[in-house]
């Protein structure tokens, strides 16, 4: 179902121009459990290291 969901959200995107970060699912960016808090909530280093390249300005 996540895979399913996320392939839905990448299909809109890319017909829509919008760039997607990051994935349900953990594995495809190489996350362990200890990344996160709990089972669904990442660690906020996860967060900064996905937006790392993005300016906030």
């Amino acid at each position: 179902m996540v895979n399913e969901a996320e392939n839905y959200i990448k299909t809109i995107a890319k017909e829509r121009n919008i760039r997607v970060i990051g994935s349900y699912n953990p594995y495809n960016l190489n996350l362990k459990s200890k990344d996160f808090y709990d089972g669904t909530h990442c660690k906020t280093h996860v967060i900064d290291s996905l937006f790392s390249g993005f300016n906030t300005n």
